[in-house]
């Protein structure tokens, strides 16, 4: 029998205390193996971790980056998302507003014209936000000894 490769972690540190999560991110760090690793303890996911596979709604996104720059290069993505949702709705509107203005007069062809070829554009996804249902949960450092 031979070690594995890959290693399939999910959230170690439930039930770990501070010396024994320390021990397994020295020994993951120091492995040559592959971890999937599923957790929700940011510390332990920022001292372990350098890619990052981020599963939202019904996309994964692959980020080749350590958990701190994972957060900030997710937030530059949807802050790029909201933009181009934004530019694309202002089109819409304009558009809209040319079909309405339009649609009786001289320009009746242009408008039904854009009025068809509109239902056509691909559409840009909504802006994502954190969903947290309105409940705030702040972080804490570790407590080190306290348990």
């Amino acid at each position: 029998m031979s070690t594995a490769d890959v290693l399939l972690l999910d959230e170690p540190t439930n039930h770990l205390d501070l010396e024994t999560t320390e021990w397994l991110e020295h020994y993951l760090a120091a492995s040559e193996r592959t971890v999937l690793l599923v957790s929700h303890d940011r510390a332990f996911l920022s001292a372990t971790v350098d890619h990052v596979l981020h599963l939202e709604g019904a996309t994964a996104t692959p980020y080749s980056a350590g958990y701190t720059d994972f957060v900030a290069q997710r937030a530059e993505r949807r802050l790029a998302q909201q933009r181009a949702f934004e530019q694309q709705q202002r089109t819409i509107a304009h558009e809209k507003d040319y079909i309405a203005r339009n649609i009786a007069g001289q320009n009746t062809k242009q408008a039904k014209g854009r009025r068809n070829g509109s239902s056509g554009c691909p559409a840009e996804p909504g802006p994502w936000s954190d969903r947290n249902d309105g409940a705030a949960v702040e972080a804490a450092d570790r407590g080190g000894d306290q348990v």
